[in-house]
């Protein structure tokens, strides 16, 4: 004797292929229509993709600042005959000294120098600095030259190069930024006949290291060698030269 089936079993497989048929007639429409909308003899083509949107334009470069000019010298003061000018060329201090490699430049402006007379020296500057080169320069004519008297016409250059020593004990120093420096003071004096007079002139400058623009760098102490330097003239305050006479 059979066992009855269970009630529902039977339809199933009719109910799920039903669907099927159903899903593909509802895609097949689908197609027939969207081909009845398109013109004829056009081509149904796939949508076509979004564009991306253009890389963002860069910002234009920031313009180049003009280059800054070098400072110019000093106008040489008036009254002076000859012009004066020191080019420092090297430093090195030992544990004894310091020695000081330079050319002195001097040109006659509009007059004849007989027998100029040189007298040069190196110091360190320190408060009593003025005091000290106006000393210098009232004793000077009482010193033995640096060179020997020669005649300097009108509109030439002498130049010579030399070396000074300048010893450590010698030295005034101050800290900054926790190193000691220093700076290098030459003291130039001339003295020559011009006719029946006799002309006396003084020119003072202090040396450093270059590239600071208008201003002198240090000389370091705890440096052996110092290149790439430069001078600057220097003027004593007229009170101290004043105290000085």
């Amino acid at each position: 004797m059979l066992a009855p089936e269970p009630v529902g079993s039977s339809w199933l497989p009719f109910a799920a292929l039903g669907g099927g048929l159903a899903l593909l007639a509802g895609l097949a429409g689908w197609l027939l229509l969207r081909r009845r909308r398109a013109p004829e003899g056009a081509e149904v083509e796939p949508d076509a993709p979004v564009a991306a949107p253009p890389p963002p334009v860069p910002p234009p470069p920031a313009p180049v600042p003009p280059p800054i000019a070098a400072p110019r010298p000093a106008p040489r003061p008036p009254g002076e005959a000859i012009a004066v000018e020191i080019v420092p060329r090297r430093l090195v201090l030992n544990e004894v000294d310091a020695l000081l490699e330079f050319e002195l430049r001097l040109a006659s402006q509009a007059e004849t120098a007989d027998g100029l007379r040189l007298g040069i020296a190196l110091v360190s500057a320190s408060p009593e600095q003025d005091t000290m080169l106006d000393a210098y320069h009232r004793g000077t004519g009482n010193q033995p030259p640096s060179t020997a008297p020669f005649t300097l016409p009108p509109g030439r250059v002498w130049a010579n190069g030399a070396t000074l020593v300048l010893p450590r004990w010698q030295i005034h120093s101050v800290e900054l930024g926790g190193r000691r420096m220093f700076v290098p003071m030459l003291m130039v004096d001339l003295r020559w006949r011009a006719g029946l007079s006799l002309r006396h002139q003084a020119a003072d400058f202090m040396v450093g290291t270059g590239g600071q623009g208008g201003k002198l760098g240090p000389i370091w102490l705890d440096k052996r060698e110092h290149q790439g330097l430069a001078a600057s003239r220097y003027f004593p305050r007229p009170a101290a030269m004043a105290a000085g006479g």
